[in-house]
């Protein structure tokens, strides 16, 4: 055994010698990429379909750029509609920002087009879906649900705009969500929740909530609300937030500096 034993551990020795350096080199930064944490900025802006920049969407585009979050969700976006000149706004945000992969979530009909959400990416979007959530008599919300890859890894990614006229009707939009991210390995939310009461949040059992009652940023001009917010599953650490001020949207572009470690 000994003999054998002895005979195993040399040839292992000289393959190891034979082994390209490059190669060697190759295995190692596989083996410590995998184990490094992933920094990923996150990003939520409410653009009111660019009326407030006369629908010149490269203004946003700019505001986007200039943040360079990983992947930012976008409420209240226009979809060729006549308002905005029958245009895919959407895609000329997503190519003039530099995003090679992004998505439009409709929530209604509108002006010859379509009113919802969109989704912007650097990493591939897999899958993607829209689910219809429960409005009652108001204005009708959805959430698009993209399936991201990154570094190897699936991410969830969920964007949402949730109705402001009825505190009982968006706990059932927030528990409709919430059920769908309990399915997830490790998620995010982004979106204009239209609420400032963080205690709405406690559905996303164990979740940080980016903007939050220790660190609250507003985000709704003229007033001390967070309205807007980004929600993180285990695995993520939360390391800054911050908003971009300026008078392109009534909202501000909130975003979030993050590490994925699992």
């Amino acid at each position: 055994m000994k003999k054998i034993s002895s005979a195993v551990a040399t040839i292992a020795a000289l393959l190891a010698l034979a082994m390209p350096a490059n190669a060697k080199d190759e295995t190692k930064s596989e083996m410590t990429t995998a184990s490094q944490p992933i920094n990923i900025k996150i990003a939520s802006y409410n653009i009111l379909h660019g009326a407030k920049v006369n629908c010149d969407y490269a203004v946003l585009a700019k505001d986007i750029a200039e943040v360079d979050p990983d992947i930012i969700g976008l409420q209240e976006v226009d979809m060729k509609t006549t308002r905005i000149g029958g245009v895919d706004a959407v895609e000329i945000m997503a190519k003039k920002a530099g995003y090679k992969y992004y998505r439009f979530s409709k929530s209604i009909n509108l002006k010859g087009g379509g009113y919802g959400t969109a989704i912007l990416s650097k990493f591939p979007i897999e899958e993607y879906q829209t689910v219809a959530l429960e409005s009652g008599k108001h204005e009708k919300r959805s959430v698009g649900h993209a399936v991201l890859r990154v570094r190897g890894k699936r991410l969830d990614f969920f964007n949402t705009h949730l109705s402001y006229e009825s505190t009982k009707v968006r706990a059932g939009q927030f528990a409709a969500i919430a059920d769908m991210t309990a399915k997830c390995e490790r998620y995010i939310v982004t979106g204009d929740f239209n609420t400032s009461d963080f205690a709405e949040f406690a559905v996303f059992k164990g979740a940080t909530l980016a903007n939050n009652a220790q660190h609250s940023l507003p985000t709704f001009p003229g007033s001390s609300m967070p309205i807007d917010n980004i929600v993180l599953s285990k695995g993520f650490e939360l390391i800054s937030t911050d908003i971009r001020k300026n008078d392109h949207s009534d909202h501000y572009l909130f975003y979030a500096q993050t590490k994925l470690s699992e």
